[in-house]
């Protein structure tokens, strides 16, 4: 995502250049990291109205929130609620496909992995119901940081249909 462009001129910026999506990825003033999404029906109409007029649709979404840290059960729960919250955005675009990270600490492999059990298994019932498809990236200074064990840390997680 082009951020220092609004989000007419990113569609714009696509089309122009041939593509037929863009991945929305977190941006302060619409859907920020680890932040509750500010986006308002208003700007939400305006990007869907950017997107048609230039006949891009949107591919993905990415956001990440703090859904594994261990030893912070509410913490989790907000960040939860928020990737709820992220969840109905998506459905709002009929974006099928949002990303996300394991998030947690690294230092607290166990516990962050607990955490992320807890907070998964609140999120994937709505992922299942609303048709997405997940996916999860390791990243450095997650608890999970490697392409291998973050697989099979997906593939624990039963949905395998929905999740990668």
């Amino acid at each position: 995502m082009i951020r220092d462009r609004s989000f007419d001129q990113v569609c714009q910026f696509a089309s122009e250049k041939g593509y037929e999506g863009i991945e929305l990825s977190p941006r302060d003033e619409f859907l920020p990291l680890f932040e509750p999404p500010p986006a308002t029906g208003v700007q939400i109409a305006d990007l869907k109205r950017s997107l048609r007029n230039h006949a891009i649709e949107l591919a993905s979404m990415w956001t990440v929130y703090r859904w594994a840290e261990p030893d912070d059960p509410e913490t989790c729960d907000t960040a939860v609620e928020r990737f709820r919250r992220f969840i109905e955005i998506a459905v709002e675009f009929e974006c099928s496909r949002i990303s996300s990270e394991f998030s947690g600490q690294h230092k607290d492999l166990e516990r962050s992995e607990a955490a992320f059990r807890r907070s998964i298994d609140k999120v994937m019932p709505v992922v299942e119901r609303e048709r997405l498809t997940l996916s999860i990236d390791p990243h450095p200074g997650d608890f999970v940081e490697d392409g291998y064990r973050a697989m099979d840390r997906i593939r624990s997680v039963g949905s395998i249909h929905n999740f990668e």
